[in-house]
C-alpha cells in the first residue's frame, strides 16, 4: 500500500520532532503494511508551517539514510499538504509548493470548522493549470461541506477526495466515521491514506483497514481506495472511480458498526 498523506519528516510541522521519532514512525507503518510513503508536511502560504522544497528534500535524504541503517525497506517520496489559499497555483508554478511526487496531484486541506467560500475558485485555478486537487480528510470537516453539496460540486468539476484510515476505523469518533462512510456511499471518495503524525497517531494495521472497507463497500472499491488509486497518483496516472455499493447491505453495516462501535 502506498500512503499518499503522511507526516513523517521531523521538525517541519506537527509530526515527529526528531529523526529517531521519524524512523520509529516509519518502522511502525512498514509493520502495518505500508510499502511507500509520500511525505506531506503542512504548508501554509504566508505563515505557520512553510517548509521549503529544499528542506523537504534534505529531510527525506537524511531519513532514507537512517532507514537504510536500520534495514527498514520503505520508499519515501516528496509532497506537501497545502492549506487552502488562492495562491496555491502560483506557488506551484514558482516552485514553492510541491505536488505529490511532482505529479499533477496536489493535496489540499480546507478549514475544518468553517466553509471555505472560495473553494470552487481554488479548485478551478488548479484545474486550468493542469493540476488535480485532492481534498484531504473532508470527513473531519463540518458537515455543511457534504450536506450543502459543496464537496459534490467540487468532485463533479474534477477534484478528488482522500479519506483518513483512522476515520474509517473509528479513531476520530462515531460522527467522523459516519461521515467517511457517507462519502463512500455517495461515491465521493477516491483514496484512503493514513495522515499519520507520530507515535500516538498512525495506521496500526493495513489488514484491519482492508477488512473494514471490504465489509462496507466490497472488494473492488476497497482495491481502488487502498491500492489502485494511491499507485495511480504516485505514477501520475488517472484514478479509478468507485461503484455504488448495495444500499441495503451498506446501510445495515453502517448501523451495526456505529451502534456497537466495532
Amino acid at each position: 500500500m502506498i500512503d499518499i498523506h503522511c507526516h513523517i519528516l521531523d521538525g517541519v510541522d506537527d509530526g515527529p520532532q526528531s529523526l529517531d521519532e521519524s524512523v520509529e514512525l516509519c518502522n511502525k507503518l512498514k509493520e502495518a503494511g505500508i510499502s511507500g510513503i509520500i511525505a506531506t508536511p503542512h504548508y501554509m502560504i504566508g505563515g505557520g508551517y512553510a517548509p521549503t522544497p529544499e528542506t523537504i528534500k534534505s529531510k527525506i535524504d537524511i531519513l532514507k539514510g537512517a532507514l537504510k541503517e536500520k534495514n527498514i525497506d520503505l520508499n519515501i517520496y516528496s509532497g506537501m499538504e497545502v492549506f487552502a489559499d488562492h495562491g496555491v497555483a502560483d506557488g506551484i508554478k514558482n516552485g514553492e509548493i510541491i505536488p505529490l511526487n511532482n505529479t499533477k496531484y496536489v493535496l489540499i486541506e480546507f478549514p475544518m470548522d468553517i466553509v471555505l467560500r472560495h473553494a470552487s475558485n481554488l479548485v478551478f485555478s488548479l484545474l486550468v493549470e493542469g493540476y488535480v486537487p485532492i481534498i484531504a480528510h473532508p470527513e473531519r470537516y463540518i458537515t455543511e461541506y457534504r450536506k450543502n453539496n459543496i464537496l459534490q460540486d467540487l468532485v463533479d468539476n474534477g477534484a478528488l477526495i482522500q479519506i483518513n484510515s483512522g476515520s474509517i476505523l473509528g479513531y476520530h469518533g462515531k460522527k467522523v466515521q459516519k461521515e467517511a462512510f457517507a462519502l463512500i456511499n455517495e461515491e465521493m471518495a477516491h483514496i484512503v491514506a493514513s495522515d499519520s503524525h507520530g507515535q500516538h497517531r498512525f495506521l496500526k494495521s493495513k489488514d484491519d483497514l482492508e477488512a473494514k472497507l471490504i465489509k462496507f463497500c466490497g472488494l473492488e472499491n476497497t482495491q481502488k481506495l487502498m491500492y489502485t488509486n494511491p499507485m495511480m497518483i504516485l505514477e501520475d496516472k488517472d484514478v479509478e472511480y468507485l461503484t455504488k455499493p448495495k444500499k441495503s447491505f451498506f446501510l445495515l453495516e453502517i448501523f451495526r458498526n456505529i451502534r456497537y462501535n466495532t
